[in-house]
């Protein structure tokens, strides 16, 4: 479980139950695994389909679940020279690019959410994993993971892509039908490189909200 605690309130990830304490410190409840509880009377519960995968498996038997649309992605993908690499925090401006990176992206699709240094990142620093895909040295698309250590479980929180940009950050001449399917296509290899990246930490063992 993840217990995040701001000034006026908590935060819980991955919780099993609902205490006393918890309503009294105002804890809200996110990815809540719990039986229900009589205390749930001061909670409005929402329910919503997550994607599971388990990452026990063995990847190739994974990959089968895809569909064929993903497979292709992630081919083409490795053909056209598009690299997955982790997005590391090594230092303050590090967070702001990738704040600024996903919040370009929100206020391009038009999105009613922003990322916050200091509401979103910050209090979650040591539970989040980046992973990030480039082409011609563009960052093109970008996936945040908040990691509960307790359960190994990995929850994709944040998905953003440039690829409307990717032709004017470069500076590069791209084919227009690169561009068109751009958004599937670094979707479809980050689906692709996440899976490898957490089966390769070892301590995972589901990803959640992950597209098949």
């Amino acid at each position: 479980m993840i217990n995040i605690k701001y000034k006026y309130f908590n935060t819980k990830f991955y919780a099993e139950n609902v205490s006393f304490f918890d309503v009294l410190k105002l804890t809200n409840f996110n990815q809540y695994k719990g039986k229900k509880s009589i205390f749930e009377l001061f909670y409005k519960r929402k329910k919503f389909i997550t994607k599971v995968i388990d990452l026990t498996q063995d990847f190739e038997y994974i990959k089968k679940e895809f569909s064929s649309t993903v497979k292709n992605e992630n081919n083409r993908a490795s053909r056209e020279g598009v690299n997955f690499s982790v997005y590391t925090f090594d230092n303050e401006s590090k967070i702001d690019q990738y704040v600024d990176y996903y919040n370009t992206f929100a206020e391009s699709k038009r999105l009613h959410f922003n990322l916050s240094k200091e509401h979103h990142i910050l209090p979650f620093i040591d539970y989040l994993i980046i992973t990030q895909a480039t082409y011609n040295n563009c960052v093109c698309a970008m996936h945040g993971y908040i990691i509960d250590y307790e359960s190994r479980t990995a929850y994709l929180a944040h998905s953003s892509s440039h690829f409307r940009l990717v032709e004017e950050d470069s500076g590069n001449e791209i084919d227009k039908n690169f561009i068109g399917r751009a958004n599937r296509f670094f979707g479809g290899i980050l689906v692709q490189e996440d899976h490898l990246e957490h089966k390769a930490i070892g301590y995972l063992r589901k990803i959640k909200g992950l597209l098949k």
